[in-house]
């Protein structure tokens, strides 16, 4: 008899994060009801992530890792069937995104079943646009991709029903999920397993801010911050109390976000006959009209001056130094910018970081172009000097005194080039051709490297107003601070003696050899 597979395909914004790393940190609970969830073979892959990492090389996050994707599936595959387990369990959020085939090597050794949530289309757009504001990106620029992806990955979810056939595809409403019970226990109840013997914690994880915390960051999200500053204040916001404003409503969405096409109507009603709900259509569109009924508009001047005196100093001096407007507020005058002129407002989380390298490319154009010129010149005036020797000197002798002086232009024009120009040049691109720079772009582009959970954890850094990749290529791993919660410097070189002998950084290491060599990343927390 074939053990069973759950693949659980995690549709946009239905609690994927919060159900992974229930099934990621009780695995040895679930090893004895029979259940095997493998651990992540690559780690969390993005901050607070226990999930699986795509085994699809179109539609991963690890786009830049050299090992080819055929591969984890293998990995995977002798991972379930070494452990020998009846029941088994693989999560993934980019899972919707691949082709079902990718998981024909699992067909012949088990009984495949899919599951999927579904949520409230209306709900989907409110959280995700709510997400996008609280990592610090304006909606009204990254949303347009992102609100037509809940259909577009409705058609990819009918590859799946295809593939596998639709009676070994468990589709699951994520509303009623969250209103009734947690969705673990919607998920294992899906798998036949007792309610009873589901008793785990539930720590839920992206929790959505009330509307009053979203709507501040949504205003101050076009005051132009650098990473740290940003950080500072969004943290501190997302951690206050601010209950009494729970009266304040916003759906953060447009009319036209509101508005049902032909296309959204049919793609919804077929959402319906996939969980056999009859009134999920309906539903639906009631949700919208209640939503429709919210408006979307600044916060009072109150709820204003109340988050921002919440506020540390700290927090306050930095926002009223990119918007002077904040410190002669008055009680009666609001803080933040208007919706009404967002759109004109100044806006780039990144522009201290463009700037440089704005500066640094364009002293090496400068350079590059002197040179040329340099060159040209030098050209000119050897091409002038044998035409007047040729004039005054018709000998032999003189023929060949013209060609030292030509040697001796020559050699004078390459001394200046190298002396001057050249080693200028040099000096300025040193910074990225250097070890450091290659270390940085190594890990940078690995995308392993969690930029805020740093920020949060070293506040000096952000303080500093530094790259935090190159701040810990630099000096941060020799400092001992650790990259992300679940790679530990320290432990790591302590582990390793060779790496620290040799000087390399640590997680460059780990990235590009350590892995496939089979060290452990050991968990700084």
């Amino acid at each position: 008899m074939k053990r069973t597979l759950y693949i659980h395909i995690g549709f946009p914004k239905t609690g994927s994060t919060t159900l992974q790393r229930v099934l990621y940190r009780n695995s040895d609970s679930l090893k004895m009801m029979g259940i095997y969830y493998p651990d992540p073979i690559l780690g969390p892959i993005l901050r607070g992530h226990e999930g699986h990492s795509s085994m699809s090389e179109v539609h991963s996050r690890l786009l830049y890792d050299a090992t080819p994707w055929h591969v984890y599936r293998k990995m995977y595959l002798e991972s379930l069937l070494k452990n020998d387990f009846p029941v088994n369990i693989l999560s993934s959020e980019n899972f919707v995104c691949d082709n079902p085939e990718i998981f024909s090597i699992f067909k012949d050794k088990f009984d495949i079943r899919i599951i999927c949530f579904f949520r409230n289309f209306f709900d989907f757009q409110i959280s995700a646009k709510k997400q996008i504001i609280k990592e610090g990106f304006r909606p009204d620029v990254f949303f347009t991709s992102v609100q037509g992806r809940n259909f577009k990955l409705l058609a990819r979810v009918e590859n799946y029903v295809k593939y596998f056939g639709k009676e070994n595809c468990l589709f699951l409403n994520y509303d009623k999920a969250a209103r009734n019970k947690n969705i673990v226990q919607v998920f294992f109840n899906a798998m036949d397993i007792p309610e009873e013997k589901v008793d785990f914690s539930v720590e839920k994880i992206n929790v959505t801010p009330v509307d009053a915390a979203t709507m501040f960051l949504y205003q101050l999200l076009f005051i132009p911050f650098n990473y740290g500053e940003w950080a500072l204040i969004r943290n501190e916001v997302l951690q206050m109390d601010l209950s009494k404003w729970k009266a304040f409503r916003s759906s953060f969405l447009s009319k036209d976000d509101l508005r049902l096409d032909e296309y959204s109507r049919n793609a919804i009603k077929r959402q319906g006959e996939l969980l056999g709900d009859d009134g999920w259509y309906d539903n639906t569109v009631k949700r919208g009209d209640e939503l429709e009924s919210l408006p979307v508009c600044d916060l009072s001047v109150e709820i204003q001056h109340d988050i921002f005196d919440k506020l540390s100093e700290k927090a306050r001096k930095t926002l009223m130094h990119h918007w002077p407007k904040a410190a002669s507020a008055k009680s009666t005058d609001r803080i933040l910018p208007s919706m009404e002129r967002l759109s004109s407002e100044s806006f780039d989380l990144l522009v201290p970081l463009r700037r440089n390298r704005v500066v640094l490319l364009g002293k090496n154009i400068q350079l590059e172009e002197s040179l040329r010129k340099n060159d040209i010149e030098s050209k000119k005036n050897e091409q002038k000097r044998i035409i007047e020797l040729e004039e005054k000197n018709k000998s032999l002798a003189l023929k060949k005194e013209s060609e030292r002086a030509r040697e001796r232009a020559r050699a004078k024009s390459l001394m200046l080039s190298s002396r001057t120009l050249r080693p200028r040049l040099s000096s300025c691109l040193a910074p990225l051709l250097s070890a450091s720079a290659r270390h940085a772009y190594v890990i940078r582009q690995s995308g392993l490297f969690d930029v805020c959970w740093y920020l949060d954890q070293y506040p000096d850094v952000a303080d500093a107003g530094v790259d935090p990749v190159l701040h810990y290529v630099r000096c941060g791993a020799k400092e001992g601070r650790d990259p992300a919660p679940w790679f530990s410097t320290s432990a790591y070189l302590q582990a390793n003696p060779d790496v620290a002998a040799s000087g390399v950084n640590p997680f460059y290491h780990y990235i590009r050899y350590g892995f496939v060599e089979g060290r452990k990343s050991f968990s700084c927390c």
